[in-house]
């Protein structure tokens, strides 16, 4: 099943309405982080104010609503929710790692424990990445680390794709890194 590609003005639009959010709002958003828009009681009225016009299917309403719901996990107020740094969930999560192995004094092939917990988010389905993300992100909160919340949104628009190609960019984030554009230049100028 492939989704259509999200609007980017439609994006724009919602987490710059997400980042006004006043601290009440934010707060019956968190109380829903982790289930459904159907499951959620109290956030209607926040996350419908928030949602853009064009997204109707319930599929899609849904994506918007996990971003929302995990973002307030994130802020108390006052931040704006669009983070244009690029840091996909892998990357975040693998800067976590890599912390996790330098203060054990492991190497970098260990198997650590969030490598479970990774590899449980990757594998789930689309009834269950609610309730994976909601850790993962609580997690990163905890860690410092600070989503781009646009490229989840988009990555979550892809999560069902039968390449799984989300999946694999966020595993090869993980445990390989970014490719640095620096060191590809540099490789390409070594004889």
């Amino acid at each position: 099943m492939t989704e259509q590609r999200p609007d980017a003005a439609a994006i724009a639009g919602f987490l710059a309405r997400l980042g006004r959010l006043d601290p009440g709002g934010l707060a019956q958003l968190r109380r829903a982080a982790g289930q459904s828009l159907a499951e959620a009681r109290g956030g209607y009225s926040v996350f419908f104010t928030l949602l853009p016009t064009a997204i109707e299917r319930p599929r899609e309403q849904e994506r918007y609503f996990l971003v929302a719901t995990l973002y307030a996990l994130t802020t108390r107020g006052g931040e704006h929710a669009r983070q244009r740094d690029g840091v996909s969930l892998g990357s975040a999560l693998g800067r976590v790692r890599q912390a996790q192995l330098a203060a054990t004094g492991q190497r970098p092939d260990a198997r650590i424990s969030l490598d479970r917990r990774f590899a449980a988010l990757c594998d789930a389905d689309a009834e269950q990445l609610p309730f994976r993300l909601r850790q993962i992100v609580r997690l990163l909160h905890a860690q410092g680390q600070v989503l781009d919340w646009e490229r989840l949104l988009r990555d979550l628009a892809a999560w069902e794709h039968a390449d799984h190609y989300v999946q694999r960019r966020w595993m090869r984030e993980y445990y390989i890194g970014k490719p640095d554009a620096q060191s590809t230049v540099t490789k390409e100028q070594t004889p």
